[in-house]
């Protein structure tokens, strides 16, 4: 018994002391508790109701100090002092209800929002010190007082709880009560639950009636699924807050316009409730429908003046915007030319500023200082607009580079209806651009027309000497005939003579204007430049002045080209016979210098002819005088035929050199100024071609004997009458038959049917129809072995590169003689 009393004595002892030493721990932590709770919950419970507040009135609530102040000293006394603050987003204050606090002290916030937007916090703050204090005086009783202290302290600490709660449902009515809007709070399914005195004005029912109905059945049909879909939105929290307008009916039947707002009460993140907060805008709105039928009906008054003033800016900021982006130099003078207005593009051209300009004379202006002439002449211009006269005329302009501008300038004088002159506009266009490109256009249609010209010229003279050498070689042939048949003792043997002498100067003029067309007799071989001058240097210093000093500066060492000898000295001559003459009667020199160098593009397309060389090495042989030069208007006309600057002269010798150096595909460069002298460089290519690849007349013909006695029967086929005439009677003379063809067409004709009598054919290279280069494949198609002999006015290279590798039997050229046409037909019978 003693031991068990023993043992209950002891946990009596233990419980008591546990409890002595427990109960004011367990104290301070419920007190802590308890006071942590109840600032959470009254933090909560007044952010909930001044957001309410925040929402109804989102822009002034910062503004009503005192009035929220009211809001947080309206509360039930309490054992304790507490400060309460409100605080703005950038947590200045906004509000204070506050108590002098002992330290230490416990402190709660809770955030305000504005649509589900953080806009400030309530802080609740109480002091520590009475719990401290008390959890002390506990802890110094004893062990029999236990049980007792426990007791009432849990007693004490679930009073407070109470006390708590009753003072947060105080001060929620007392907010809602005193809020100027009206405030209901509704649970989760919509029902109304509590409603300030504002509610019962605006719907015209008592709280009494409001409680229990649903939030939905104050508003018109029209609002109520509207309503409904906020309700949900809030109360599954799909959004903070919903704001609207909508139509409540009273009982009257009055209709009113109540802004809303509901947010959901969430002490503890579940949504227990929804507060509404109610506005009444119906006057607002009736205001605004009221302003909005004044300003109809005032809009209505003055829209015809209006459309006239926004017509009028219209035009005045589309005549801007066209004035000030024109691309045109533009302005506005007065009539004594001042400037009133200019625009960016004119301001542009000179680098200024409208300040620099507006309400100058126009004429003193960066645009014409470089010029007295020209500001004269604006001077005038002005004059004339005020006046009314158009003014329009070229002008430059000298930018701060030193580049000119030309302005296609213009000054137009606007006339009112009475024929008065208001003011000048001043216009210019920058045509610098286009009148390059014009000049760059002029000249190259000048290049083109005198490209056009030559070759027009080249395409005259060729078709011109072929058919003189077609008349020519009727002349010669008749003569040749005429002469044979004559006795050696005839009075007219001498005149005969004569005129083939005659005929055969003409068939020289036919050679250089063949030559000019890059069509003349050449023998294309292997030669050196340096050699050729070397060899024919006395007769080039016969053909001078004997006023003028010849020079030679050669090179011995010179690449070979390729070249006809006797062109390339016919170049020769005509260079320095031009020197010569350029010198006149006076003392000079002429420098005849040969030469390899490399060519850029730049240099050879300086060159004379329309077709440029690439870049590369090249021969050249060069003559420079001392003589009277030539001025650029004489260059262009140099080497165009019939051109002389001598009083007496063909004027072909140069046109002929221009077409020796084309036919050659060579180039020819020109340096000249007027009373200083004249260097002209000719250029060959390096000889690539080997002679057994040449075609010339030595390769076809020798003319030097006469092979053989002549028989057989002769095919002649040209369509010129006089010239198929001639050679008949010259092979007959000589002594062969002879068919005639006048055509390609009949010549084939006469072949298939004579050809085992014909032996050999004559056949001209030009012929209508079916040339000469047809006739030759139809022949050979026919007739394999055929011996063909072709006789043409143009040149063996032509021949060459018209016959290479056809197996031609024979050529001879126009004019012809009786020996030579005879030795040719006879070589080619017998071999």
């Amino acid at each position: 018994m003693k031991s068990t009393r023993r043992v209950y004595n002891w946990i009596g002892l233990t419980v008591s002391v546990l409890v002595a030493m427990i109960l004011p721990i367990v104290y301070f932590a419920v007190s802590y508790s308890y006071l942590k709770s109840a600032i959470e919950t009254e933090a909560d419970v007044n952010a909930s109701i001044i957001s309410g507040v925040i929402n109804a009135n989102p822009d002034l609530w910062r503004y009503e100090k005192m009035r929220l102040e009211e809001l947080l000293s309206q509360r039930s006394g309490t054992t304790q002092n507490e400060t309460r603050r409100i605080l703005d987003k950038n947590h200045a204050l906004v509000a204070e209800s506050a108590h002098k606090l002992t330290s230490p002290v416990i402190s709660r916030s809770y955030d305000l929002q504005d649509a589900g937007v953080v806009v400030g916090s309530i802080e609740i703050s109480r002091s520590l010190f009475p719990t401290l204090l008390i959890t002390g005086i506990i802890a110094l009783i004893g062990i029999s007082f236990g049980a007792t202290i426990y007791f009432l302290l849990w007693k004490l600490a679930f009073n407070r709880i109470i006390l708590a709660e009753q003072q947060r449902r105080n001060f929620i009515d007392k907010i809602i009560e005193s809020s100027p809007h009206a405030v209901m709070v509704l649970d989760l399914v919509g029902t109304i639950t509590r409603t300030n005195l504002i509610c019962s004005e605006i719907s015209g029912q008592k709280e009494e009636e409001l409680v229990g109905q649903q939030f939905t059945s104050l508003f018109t049909a029209s609002d109520t699924p509207s309503v409904e879909t906020h309700l949900r939105e809030v109360t599954s929290a799909t959004t903070a807050m919903a704001k609207f307008a909508a139509k409540i009916i009273q009982r009257n039947g009055t209709v009113l316009d109540i802004a809303f707002g509901i947010s959901p009460f969430a002490p503890e993140g579940q949504v227990v409730n929804l507060l509404v907060t109610g506005k009444d805008i119906t006057e607002r709105i009736k205001a605004q429908q009221d302003l909005k039928l004044y300003a109809e009906e005032l809009s209505q008054q003055i829209i015809e003046n209006q459309k006239k003033e926004e017509s009028l800016h219209a035009s005045e900021q589309k005549f801007r915007a066209v004035f000030d982006q024109n691309f045109h130099l533009a302005g506005m003078l007065d009539l004594n030319g001042k400037i009133t207005d200019i625009n960016s593009t004119a301001l542009k051209l000179i680098g200024a500023d409208p300040s620099d300009l507006l309400y100058k004379d126009f004429r003193d202006t960066p645009w014409w200082s470089h010029s007295p002439e020209l500001q004269e002449q604006l001077r005038q211009a002005i004059r004339d607009a005020a006046n009314g006269t158009y003014v329009n005329f070229e002008a430059t302009h000298l930018d701060e580079d030193g580049n000119i501008h030309f302005i296609d300038f213009s000054l137009r004088p606007i006339i009112d209806e009475t024929g008065t002159v208001l003011f000048l506009v001043p216009e210019g266009r920058d045509i610098t651009e286009r009148k390059k490109a014009e000049e760059e256009r002029l000249s190259l249609e000048r290049q083109l027309l005198h490209s056009q010209k030559l070759e027009s010229l080249g395409i005259l003279s060729g078709g011109i000497a072929h058919d003189f050498n077609n008349l020519l070689q009727a002349i010669l042939g008749n003569l040749d005939i005429a002469i044979k048949r004559l006795p050696e003792d005839s009075v007219v043997v001498q005149k005969i003579i004569n005129a083939i002498n005659a005929s055969n100067q003409a068939a020289k003029l036919t050679n250089m204007m063949l030559a000019y067309s890059g069509k003349g007799n050449f023998v294309i071989k292997k030669m050196s430049l340096t050699e050729l001058v070397q060899k024919n240097a006395t007769m080039l210093s016969a053909a001078i002045s004997k006023s003028v000093t010849l020079d030679l500066q050669l090179d011995d060492n010179l690449p070979l080209n390729t070249a006809d000898e006797g062109q390339v000295q016919q170049i020769v001559m005509n260079l320095i016979t031009n020197a010569s003459e350029a010198i006149g009667e006076e003392n000079g020199s002429i420098t005849l210098s040969t030469g390899v160098t490399y060519f850029d593009q730049t240099t050879l397309n300086g060159s004379r002819l329309e077709e440029k060389l690439t870049p590369g090495n090249y021969v050249w042989i060069e003559s420079s005088d001392t003589g009277c030069g030539m001025d650029e208007h004489t260059l262009q006309k140099l080497f165009d035929p019939f051109f002389t600057t001598k009083f007496t002269g063909r004027g072909l010798g140069m046109s002929a050199v221009l077409g020796i150096i084309r036919a050659h595909k060579g180039a020819l460069l020109v340096k000249s100024t007027p009373a200083v002298g004249t260097s002209i460089k000719v250029l060959f290519p390096l000889a690539e071609l080997t002679e057994e690849n040449m075609f010339t007349s030595d390769n076809v013909r020798d003319l030097s004997k006469t092979v053989g006695s002549p028989s057989g029967t002769i095919l002649v086929v040209d369509d010129d009458e006089f010239v198929r005439d001639i050679c008949a009677d010259m092979l007959a003379e000589i002594g062969y038959e002879t068919i005639m063809a006048s055509s390609g067409k009949q010549a084939m004709s006469i072949f298939r049917e004579q050809q085992d009598r014909i032996d050999l054919v004559v056949l001209d290279k030009s012929m209508p129809h079916m040339d000469g280069v047809a006739v030759f494949h139809e022949l050979r198609n026919i007739r394999k072995d055929i011996k063909v002999v072709l006789a043409s006015g143009f040149s063996d290279q032509e021949i060459l590169e018209r016959f290479n590798g056809l197996d031609l039997n024979g050529f001879i050229q126009k004019p012809f003689d009786m020996l030579s046409f005879g030795n040719e037909v006879q070589r080619v019978m017998e071999n």
